[in-house]
């Protein structure tokens, strides 16, 4: 059988995308003020996307080495973005990680809910050691986002990738999370708490 995921937050669920969720992604990713900071997701986004990227999540393999998570708010029960853990390395105990919420959804610390539980996750559950991420040059929200929680800037990559939204060259920053800083992290956090 093939696994399933679910965590739980306080205020999210994050769980395998469903054919269920294709109205929410529609809604969410026909956006581009969002789908510019990503590489691969067309603007205007549409049904036929839709239908592709639930083809894709639907094809999980086994051991598994993608995960690719909607992020569902837990009382309202609709999708307000994704994550995802990608290219799991059980060997060298690294994986990717990337996230995007719906516009109307900034603000209000959900994305930083949402990678504390997939830090969690990839760190005591999958036993990885490194986590790597990057965000385009002037994704200004997911860079401190990210240092937040710790990450470290590893180096820059000039026109890398050809956005698919607006078909933009773009810039990149590179990121990377080891497992004894994101402890340090807690650690420091829960003595300030005392």
């Amino acid at each position: 059988m093939k696994e399933k995921i679910k965590l739980n937050t306080k205020r999210l669920v994050l769980r395998d995308w469903n054919r269920k969720d294709m109205e929410y992604l529609i809604e969410n990713l026909n956006n581009i003020n969002i789908t510019k900071w990503m590489h691969i997701i067309p603007n205007p986004y549409t049904l036929e996307d839709a239908k592709k990227w639930m083809k894709i999540c639907e094809e999980i393999e086994e051991p598994r080495v993608n995960y690719h998570l909607a992020i569902e708010l837990k009382f309202e029960r609709h999708i307000i973005g994704g994550i995802a853990l990608t290219n799991v390395d059980s060997l060298d105990q690294t994986a990717t990680i990337g996230y995007w919420l719906g516009e109307k959804y900034w603000n209000k610390n959900y994305a930083s809910e949402a990678l504390e539980e997939i830090l969690e996750f990839s760190f005591n559950k999958l036993n990885l050691r490194r986590i790597n991420s990057s965000t385009f040059v002037g994704n200004v929200s997911s860079r401190k986002m990210l240092e937040k929680y710790g990450f470290k800037e590893e180096g820059f990559r000039k026109k890398i990738y050809r956005c698919k939204a607006d078909n933009e060259l773009k810039d990149e920053y590179i990121f990377g999370l080891l497992k004894e800083d994101w402890l340090d992290r807690i650690k420091t956090k829960n003595n300030e708490n005392e």
